[in-house]
């Protein structure tokens, strides 16, 4: 038990307390030793908690990191098809340009969309390097302990990942304004680019209740 007025701790089956000689309420000091006690456990409890969140979040960023070698893209003309990831994706432009050029000249509109995407899939190339060197950077302060639950990594493969679905539409809006409808399924979204955009939204979900759980600034 312990002095409700000093905080002196007092010797069990005692009336008054040695230090101050207020009366002893032992409902009072009961009370106050369960609160001493809560108070000495929470922050072990919150530290092995915050620890396992960490490593959650962290497992996350490593699969965001795998995702991103894994094809996001499929592309299917009939007499070729492949997959590609990101750093294949401004090779697949060139590609799928030369073999629609077997179409002829009635093809610009598509050809013109397919330059437009080869350009731009530069840009998401690079996108992509940033990207996993802050998915790693994440992943290392989540499993070090040291500035747990960056949104960095996460933002950019769920920027990325987007990105990606807005060409697979725009080149299929392209397509199927170009009369070649047998075409319309020439850039379509693989179950992996769905996969990190859900899982990258989920990291970004998940990092903020942790931050606020955990009264963490970022």
């Amino acid at each position: 038990m312990f002095c409700a007025k000093c905080g002196k701790e007092l010797p069990e089956k005692v009336r008054f307390c040695p230090a101050c000689g207020v009366v002893v309420d032992k409902s009072v000091s009961s009370a106050r030793k369960v609160l001493v006690t809560c108070d000495a456990a929470g922050p072990s409890a919150g530290t092995t908690e915050a620890k396992r969140a960490r490593q959650l979040a962290g497992v996350m960023d490593v699969a965001l990191i795998v995702l991103m070698f894994l094809p996001w893209v499929n592309i299917d003309l009939g007499l070729w098809a492949g997959s590609f990831s990101l750093l294949d994706f401004a090779s697949a432009g060139d590609e799928v340009r030369t073999m629609l050029s077997y179409l002829g000249s009635s093809s610009q509109d598509v050809t013109s969309a397919q330059q437009g995407l080869g350009i731009f899939s530069v840009a998401i190339v690079i996108l992509w390097l940033v990207v996993v060197v802050l998915l790693a950077r994440n992943a290392y302060g989540n499993f070090g302990g040291k500035k747990p639950f960056g949104i960095g990594g996460a933002w950019g493969a769920c920027s990325s990942s987007a990105a990606v679905l807005v060409i697979c539409l725009l080149v299929y809006g392209a397509v199927s304004q170009s009369g070649y409808g047998m075409l319309s399924g020439v850039m379509t979204a693989s179950p992996w680019l769905w996969i990190t955009l859900v899982l990258s939204i989920t990291l970004l979900v998940y990092a903020g209740y942790q931050c606020a759980r955990f009264e963490l600034k970022r």
